[in-house]
């Protein structure tokens, strides 16, 4: 009856007032608005009734949603009832996977006075044609819900292409994969949009129409997809596909790779997300199967897509059907719906789901206790149907408490707590218009606590890694996946966790025997001191048990500070890390300066770093991650955030809107100029989002020989038939370690801009998006700064070090590199000069170079290195040069590690690793030097990070010439080099599900040489 009364309704709504079925296809009306105008309640697809539903600017802060998430500002608007509260975006350009304001950025539930707000949702925009989006020009209140019935705000846009994201650029350059679409997305479209956001009274759905007019005088005919940074990462995708929290793996013999997928939800801490789209025939009916790819944060759900098979229909012009084409005729509308929810949980957002259907529903209320009894608080309850098929998850309340509707059907469930294992399974049966009332309980579990101490009997942060005695832990992330999309322990650890200011911490474990070790970072000792023979025995079989730490400092670093130059957190699509946890990881692991390195974004740790109460322990600097998607990511520091623009004030390497996409040097000088003092780092220069590959660059030479439309942008004016001039040399950084481990492609990269001139700084990070899994710190880069009080920290001060290239890298050692002449008895005489400085001796004279090595008592260094010019560094045409023959070292000493020599720690009982080594070089000519060492053989640096210990210095530069500089350069102009092979001819193709998921791959998993 519902069903024909609705069908009713918009039959009459059809007939009376000429609007287009459901699907769109009527005439545009002329209005005189300025937007794509639809007479909402004539469509029937809105409920009209009620009041409550408020739509409103924001002129207050305290009409801001808040959380961690929350990114809404004064002028965006709150459409709100008393069931759910949503910010849409004022108009503006922003940089990132979504480009244009007018989006739902924010959304929680109403909670009561005096409870903070939890938004945990990132934003949402349509991305259509493969490489357009609307950018919207206007966010107009239409109804504030005053008069009763919905409240209703419009945002208007503007066809442009996404001069960001190029598909099929992108997949040729990044991926190797000449694909043509049957749909040009660099052909301008004669579109308006205006996207209608209707929150309705006593709903915990928005309904969002976009409403495409086509103004032109021919049928637009395009693939839709809604494009979602969507902030929390446990993302849900019901059916057959995962079975379980997360999106599937790409895999071109699954056809899960682009997932079908009905709806989609996230869930966060107390809040829950869910989209589902209407049919593009039908708006009245929801989707049979979208496909759905994502990675990390970003979802693209390709409308009515099906599946990996309905992509690849786009790349073959002889397709006989294209899933997902929506057509708009010319002179006429056609319009795209979708439902965004919210609730507490996955299991609400199905219920919303449910009701939208006109499903008849019963209750199921469910009490989770612990062994003996007690509330499981918190408790996660994945719920399966008869079939196994996960459909939902509820979270439980302080008191154990959860509750949600159901279709009629038999359904499991059972419960989970981080610490305890999976518990039992209960069966159960739903009746519509019934409540069924179950029990699920959760398995035991023992608290390890932890205390941290330094000498002097005060509390110290520290890390805390627990691995399971005896091998493998009996449980891992897949353990959870149907209750918690976890990020797992790395280092084959149980756990990992960071003890916070006060020096104490517990942590809850299955029973089981466990091996403790605590750390502080590589400037601290580890403890027990047995490690890594042996860790601290726990035995929590049966019942709780404590380990008491003491940690003391074992290397002096007076005068320098480290830093990590790339780190993201929550506020980056790709990491779902809370900026206070990122500031306890980096606490923990002793780095002295933590950044802020966020896509996009410019993050300021200062406020969660009081919040620890560690402003006296570690300092913050602002920086940000200027990320282009095809030619290269360039991370900037220091600068300072600008809360009332979009993103803090991210820099737009694109050049704004209908420009060119800005050449390198046009990016580096523009950062340069919006922010004085800021220096400039290359990001993973090599592979796929590295700009030395990408650009196609000869680092003898910096010649590029990338094409300029292949990136959106424009010929330099001063291009030469063998230089396109992509590159330059304005920046001041090269990452020379993107994890734990130093990258000798980029090594030689570095050194080969050394050789020309080109002096730069050669950094270590971590490029963690991780809290656990990677090593957040490792690598890292110290800087002479002269001071290393935290409170007196100056990031002008980091910056300079940086730019006169005062800086060491490494994963652990602590490296000291001087340089001073020897007299005619080889006695050391003159200035002694540092990484950074240039020493001035005469031809024929004799120069001596020390490296100077501490660390950790367990840590095993096997070789000591010196490095200068060498010719077969250079790489040629982008492609990287990672070979790293011994006949490249200049000079080297083997150790044995077995036997290198420790000494006691100055006031304390513990001991450290201290090696001295003395290299002599005759110099000839002007040149430079640079110290390494490292451990090629031996044991790991566990549990600071998983790989073999490593430091390199800057350069010291060698005047051999009197000139009083470094400025005859070993790597002269013209010398010969690798011929550059001419591009091969273009030939578009249809790839293979092979070859297409392995191209997916390149653009999704972020990987670096």
């Amino acid at each position: 009856m519902q069903r024909l009364r609705h069908a009713l309704l918009l039959a009459v709504a059809l007939g009376l007032f000429g609007c287009p079925k459901p699907g769109g296809g009527g005439g545009v009306p002329d209005a005189g608005s300025g937007r794509c105008e639809v007479d909402l309640a004539a469509t029937g697809l809105f409920t009209q009734g009620g009041a409550g539903s408020s739509a409103k600017v924001i002129d207050s802060a305290s009409m801001l949603i808040g959380g961690e998430g929350a990114t809404g500002r004064l002028g965006d608007v709150l459409l709100q009832n008393d069931q759910v509260r949503v910010i849409v975006e004022q108009p503006g350009r922003t940089i990132g996977p979504l480009l244009s304001g007018g989006g739902i950025i924010d959304a929680d539930l109403v909670r009561p006075a005096g409870e903070p707000g939890r938004d945990a949702f990132g934003r949402m925009g349509l991305f259509y044609a493969l490489g357009r989006v609307s950018s919207v020009k206007s966010v107009e209140v239409l109804s504030d819900g005053s008069n009763g019935g919905p409240a209703v705000v419009a945002a208007t846009g503007e066809d442009r292409q996404h001069d960001l994201l190029n598909l099929n650029k992108l997949l040729l350059n990044v991926a190797g994969l000449d694909v043509q679409f049957v749909v040009d997305p660099n052909q301008p479209l004669p579109i308006k949009t205006t996207t209608y956001y209707v929150l309705s009274p006593g709903e915990r759905r928005v309904r969002v129409l976009t409403a495409f007019c086509n103004q032109g005088e021919s049928p637009v005919s395009a693939p839709m997809i809604e494009l979602l940074d969507v902030g929390a990462f446990e993302i849900f995708n019901p059916g057959r596909c995962s079975n379980a929290l997360g999106t599937s793996k790409l895999d071109p013999n699954n056809d899960c790779t682009a997932a079908p997928s009905k709806w989609f939800g996230t869930q966060g801490d107390g809040v829950a997300y869910g989209v589902r789209s209407s049919s593009l025939g039908d708006l009245s009916k929801p989707v049979e199967a979208n496909a759905l790819i994502g990675y990390g944060g970003v979802v693209g759900m390709f409308i009515e897509g099906e599946s990996l098979a309905g992509l690849l229909s786009w790349t073959n012009p002889e397709a006989r059907s294209r899933p997902g084409t929506f057509n708009v005729r010319p002179g006429q509308w056609r319009g795209y719906l979708r439902d965004f929810i919210v609730a507490k949980d996955l299991a609400g957002v199905n219920g919303v789901l449910l009701a939208t259907d006109g499903v008849a529903t019963g209750t199921l209320e469910v009490t989770a206790t612990l062994p003996g009894g007690a509330p499981a608080a918190n408790a996660r309850i994945s719920v399966a149907d008869a079939n196994g098929t996960m459909v939902g998850l509820m979270t439980a309340d302080a008191q154990g408490k959860a509750s949600t509707t159901l279709a009629p059907g038999s359904y499991t469930i059972n419960a989970a707590l981080l610490g305890r294992l999976v518990g039992p399974t209960a069966s159960l049966t739903i009746t519509a218009g019934q409540t069924t009332q179950s029990a699920v309980s959760l398995n035991e579990a023992h608290t390890l606590t932890v205390t941290v101490k330094d000498a002097a009997n005060a509390p110290m942060p520290a890390k805390l890694v627990v691995f399971c005695s005896g091998g493998p832990c009996p449980f891992n992330e897949d353990t959870y996946l149907k209750h918690y999309l976890l990020d797992g322990a790395a280092l084959g650890a149980a756990a990992v966790a960071y003890v916070p200011v006060n020096g104490q911490l517990s942590v809850t474990l299955p029973p089981g025997e466990y091996d403790v070790v605590v750390s502080r970072g590589p400037e601290y000792s580890t403890w027990p001191d047995t490690w890594p023979t042996s860790g601290f025995h726990v035995d929590l079989r049966t019942a709780d048990a404590t380990a008491n730490a003491t940690l003391g400092r074992i290397v002096d670093t007076t005068g320098w500070m480290s830093a990590d130059l790339h780190v993201h957190a929550v506020n980056s699509s790709d990491s779902a890390v809370g900026n206070a946890r990122r500031a306890a990881n980096f606490l923990a692991e002793g780095v002295d300066v933590i950044l802020s390195t966020d896509h996009e974004w410019i993050t300021d740790y200062a406020p969660v770093v009081r919040e620890l109460g560690a402003e006296n322990l570690m300092a913050t600097m602002i920086g940000e991650e200027v990320t282009t998607f095809s030619h290269g990511h360039f991370n900037t520091f220091p600068l300072v955030r600008n809360p009332e623009l979009p993103n803090g004030g991210a820099f737009d390497h694109a050049g704004g809107e209908d420009a060119p996409t800005l050449r390198m040097p046009q990016v580096f000088s523009g950062i340069k100029e919006a922010h004085a003092g800021a220096v400039v780092q290359l990001n993973h220069p090599r592979g796929g989002s590295g700009v030395l590959t990408q650009l196609k660059v000869d680092t003898a030479t910096l010649r590029s020989h990338g094409v300029a439309e292949d990136f959106n942008m424009a010929p330099a004016p001063d291009a030469t038939a063998d230089d396109t001039k992509l590159f330059g040399d304005g920046f001041d950084l090269i990452e020379s370690a993107n994890g734990p481990s130093p990258s000798y492609a980029v090594l030689n990269d570095w050194m080969t801009f050394l050789s020309r001139g080109t002096v730069r700084t050669a950094s270590g990070v971590s490029d963690s998006h991780y809290a656990f899994s990677d090593t957040g710190g490792y690598a890292r880069t110290w800087a002479k700064v002269g001071s290393d009080s935290v409170t007196g920290f100056k990031p002008a001060d980091f910056a300079e070090a940086v730019r006169t290239q005062r800086v060491f890298a490494g994963n652990g050692p602590i490296l000291s590199f001087t340089a001073q002449k020897l007299d005619a008895a080889n006695q050391p005489v003159g200035p002694k000069v540092e990484m950074g400085q240039t020493l001035s001796v005469t031809s024929g004279d004799k120069i001596e170079l020390t490296v100077d090595v501490q660390g950790l008592e367990w840590m095993q260094i096997n070789r000591v290195e010196l490095y200068s010019h060498a010719p077969g560094r250079e790489a040629v045409n982008g492609v990287s040069n990672s070979e790293w023959p011994e006949g490249r070292i200049l000079q080297k000493k083997d150790i044995d590690p077995l036997t290198q020599p420790l000494e006691a720690v100055p006031g304390t009982t513990l001991r450290r690793v201290h090696l001295t080594e003395k290299f002599v070089v005759t110099a000839t000519a002007d040149t430079w030097f640079v110290g390494m060492a490292r451990g090629t053989t031996g044991r790991t640096m566990v549990p600071l990070h998983g790989s073999r210990p490593a430091a390199w210095s800057s350069a010291i530069l060698i005047d051999a010439d009197g000139s009083g500089a470094y400025d005859d350069f070993p790597l002269k102009p013209g010398q010969p080099l690798t011929a550059v092979k001419p591009a091969a001819p273009r030939s578009p193709k249809v790839p293979t599900q092979q070859e297409f998921v392995e191209a997916l791959k390149a653009l999704l998993e972020h990987k670096h040489e």
